[in-house]
Formats: C-alpha cells, structure tokens, sequence
C-alpha cells in the first residue's frame, strides 16, 4: 500500500501525468492569444477522431510564450492512423505558423501512482531550447566529418534542420549531408524521415514505436564494437543514451542542437530542497544529469548542500534514469559525512536516521527535537555531553536554551521506551551508554 507516498519527479518539462502522447512547443513572441484560438479551432480535428480520448493546452506559468500540448489515446496503433493521415497534415498546418520550436514525446503509462494512493508532483529543474550556436555544434559537425559514419540517428525533425542551417552558414552543409548519407540512416518518427528525405536521402530506418529511445534499443541489440554512431540530440535525455552506446563499445560523437538552463525562477529548486531536507517527500526521481546539477548548485548558493546531501542519503532516495544521471549525486556525495548514525551500545543496536531510530531491529519515529539530541549523543558514545556541545553540534541551535534540551531528552527517553539508554550526569549533561 503506497498511500502517503510522495515523489517528484526532476528534470526537463517532466510531466507525471498519465497520458501517452505529449507535445512541447513555443509560439512565437506577442501570438500566444491567437495561438490559443488556433489550437481551440483545430482541436475539432481531433475530436472526430475515435482514437482520440483527451486533449489538454496548458501554457507555462514559469516561461512566457512556452505551451504543452497532452493528448490521449486508446492506444498507440490509433495514434499512429491518425499520425499518418491527411486529416493529421492539415491539423499541423493550422498551428505551424504559431510554432518557433518545440519537441515530441511518446509515453506509455505503466503505472497510475495516484490509483494506489500515491501523490506524484513534477518540478522543472531544466529548461531546454533548441539552438545550434556556440562552438559544440559547430566542433562537433567536424568530429563527424573527421571519421566514417555507420550510423546517423535524427532525433528530431527540428533538431535536425536547426543543425543543417547552422552547416550551412558554416559553408559545410553539402558536405556534411553527402557525407552522412553513407552510412545507416535511422529516423526516431515519420518528420525526422521527412527532414531527411528534404535533403535527398531515400533509405530510412525506423522502429514501430516511432522513438529515438527504441532506436538506440535496436542498435544495443547488435554488437557495437567498433561502430562509429552520430546522434544528433534534442533533449537532456539522449546523454543517457549515448552513454549506453559508449558503454557497448561504440564511439559516439553527439550533436547537441539543443541548450539548457535552470529554472528561471530559483524558488522552484528552493522549495525542492526544503521539501527533501524536512523529509516532506519519500523519493525524488531525476530524469536528466543537469537537473541534479541545478539542483545542487541551488543548494549550495543556499548553504544547505549538506544538509540535502544527507537526507538523500538516508531518508529520501535517488531514483535516476540512468549512471550519468546519477554521476553528479555520487561524486557530491562522497564529500560529505553520512548523517545517518550506526552503533552498538550497551547491548542495543542502534542506527540514527533522519526522523527515526532503528534499535535493535525496530524502526521507532522520532521527532525533530529528540532525534537531533540523539545524534549528538551517539556520535560521541558513551561521552559525557554539556548542553552547550549538544547546541554546537546541532545547526541552527544557538538560540535553544538548556530546558528545551532537558525536555527534549525526556521525550526521547519516553518515545525510545528505554529509559537507560540515555543517562543524566548531574551538574555535567548527558551520555549515550557506551
């Protein structure tokens, strides 16, 4: 039973909500009202639709300009009818004009956390936008020119003619076309075929599921060694995948036609770690390594990276999609002490969490006042401590006076159910027995 369970979920625009097919997109400056209107006219076209179950607009409360678009369908056969259509061209037609980037997901849902109790909050820790400027792209286009291509994976239609215009300024698009027209072409859906097909390639590999996450399965189903693998990349997302192709032996040279930024408001990272370090949520899941990045940065701009370090070590896990994900959270946690306290004392076997006690087995709450007593005290066994040491190794106690750490003991005493554990040294202060 997962009722009370909590999770939020960090990374790029993630989205928890169960629906299977979501797109990102942008209209361009001052048109947001007539793009609402033109999606309310052409949602008709979808509503005929007997695959179609639901569709939802939502405009960014953090992002000017920046829209969702969820749809829902039976399933993804349906979608795929749809997608192919010439009902579907026209639809597109209507919001083009609106559109100055954007970017496609498909998602299965698998589980609904919320159907078993569950309360799931997304929070953007990343901001993406397309973009083939600066000196990555532009090394990268000549990374690829410097070797053979076997593989050429087009992540986004988009992406891919964001980067084909930069080539171009570069004096290096027909070149570059001709040159990764040699090798394999793979397509992640129907408009990265179609970008490619704009530039005079005929032989297009794809998957049924229509998603570069099933290419990059179908090329890790093959032996990779010695491959030399282009992926051109829309989204924080597809390092972890590269990553995979690097790990199965094949060299991948990675164009990024994308940037990525924090949030732009800092709040938003803030209340994450407030939410972490008080133990408000049960596990935090990142889907992109720069989400763990930003978040960390925020912490420490906030003083409080340790603090967030440790509640993520003991109380609140990790859940991230993969080991580059997790890359930033291992290295910074391997600079900071683990708050969480073992020992063995006085016949007791006692581990000292974030808001609970295991003694002997048996996992007992704490509260916030008694549970910070404690560690003081069981980091120093069998020690005696003053109520001055226990107010110096406990943040933010200057001001708790000695009554307030005399109660504290007495309702840790009483919550423990084991009143030798902790034992009162007159006119000295307290000790864990050793």
């Amino acid at each position: 039973m997962l009722t009370g369970f909590s999770c939020r979920s960090v990374g790029t625009r993630a989205r928890c909500i169960p629906r299977p097919h979501t797109t990102t997109c942008s209209p361009r400056a001052a048109s947001g009202d007539e793009f609402e209107r033109a999606w309310l006219d052409a949602d008709g076209d979808l509503a005929a639709e007997p695959a179609s179950l639901h569709r939802t607009l939502l405009r960014s409360s953090t992002e000017s300009g920046v829209y969702f678009i969820v749809s829902d369908w039976v399933d993804e056969d349906g979608f795929r009818a749809f997608e192919d259509s010439a009902v579907h061209l026209a639809h597109r037609a209507k919001l083009h004009p609106y559109r100055s980037s954007g970017s496609f997901t498909t998602m299965h849902v698998v589980h609904a956390l919320e159907a078993v109790g569950a309360r799931t909050v997304s929070v953007q820790a990343v901001r993406s936008f397309a973009s083939a400027e600066g000196v990555g792209v532009r090394e990268a286009t000549l990374a690829v020119l410097a070797g053979r291509v076997d593989d050429l994976l087009v992540a986004s239609d988009f992406g891919f003619r964001v980067w084909l215009r930069a080539a171009r300024r570069w004096g290096l698009a027909d070149r570059l076309v001709g040159h990764v027209r040699a090798g394999r072409l793979l397509a992640s859906d129907a408009r990265a075929a179609d970008a490619l097909r704009e530039v005079g390639c005929s032989e297009i590999w794809s998957t049924a599921a229509g998603s570069t996450e099933e290419l990059v399965r179908y090329l890790l189903g093959h032996r990779q060694v010695g491959r030399r693998v282009v992926v051109q990349g829309d989204g924080v997302s597809v390092a972890e995948w590269c990553h995979a192709l690097r790990g199965a032996g094949a060299e991948v040279v990675e164009v990024q036609t994308f940037r990525f930024a924090p949030p732009v408001h800092a709040d938003l990272l803030r209340r994450l770690a407030d939410q972490v370090v008080n133990r408000q949520v049960d596990a935090v899941a990142f889907t992109a390594a720069p989400a763990v990045v930003h978040l960390l940065a925020q912490a420490v701009a906030d003083r409080r990276r340790d603090a967030l370090l440790n509640a993520l070590a003991d109380e609140v896990p990790a859940l991230c999609v993969g080991s580059l994900t997790a890359a930033p959270l291992a290295v910074a946690r391997g600079q900071v002490p683990v708050r969480a306290v073992r020992l063995a004392a006085g016949g007791y076997r006692m581990e000292v969490r974030g808001q609970a006690v295991v003694l002997n087995d048996e996992l007992i709450p704490v509260p916030p006042g008694p549970i910070a007593v404690l560690r003081a005290l069981a980091r120093n066994p069998g020690r005696v401590l003053s109520c001055a040491e226990i107010r110096r190794a406990t943040p933010n106690w200057a001001a708790v006076d000695d009554h307030a750490i005399e109660q504290a003991v007495s309702r840790l005493r009483r919550t423990l159910h084991h009143g030798d554990l902790i034992q009162t040294v007159m006119r000295r202060g307290y000790r864990l027995v050793g």
